[in-house]
């Protein structure tokens, strides 16, 4: 939902597709190709919509463990989270 109702498995096939007429200025100004800079546009897409949800399962990891010693060692939650 972060980046709205698009096609996101399509990102590196149309860089690479609407990259391609440009392969050799491309490979001449920079030593990479259309493919690799498609590969890397979706790799940075990847990494939002992935990054976003690893964070989300740390913070609830790190929640659940201050919560378990709330409960079953009497610290108070500061103490917890602290820990």
């Amino acid at each position: 939902m972060i980046r709205g109702h698009r096609y996101k498995v399509l990102e590196k096939e149309f860089f690479r597709f609407v990259l391609a007429p440009l392969e050799a200025a491309l490979q001449n100004a920079y030593a990479v190709g259309a493919k690799d800079i498609a590969k890397g546009i979706q790799s940075i897409a990847d990494s939002f919509r992935g990054g976003y949800g690893d964070a989300i399962e740390k913070m609830h990891s790190g929640w659940s463990t201050a919560q378990a010693l709330v409960d079953g060692g009497g610290m108070s939650m500061a103490a917890a989270m602290g820990k």
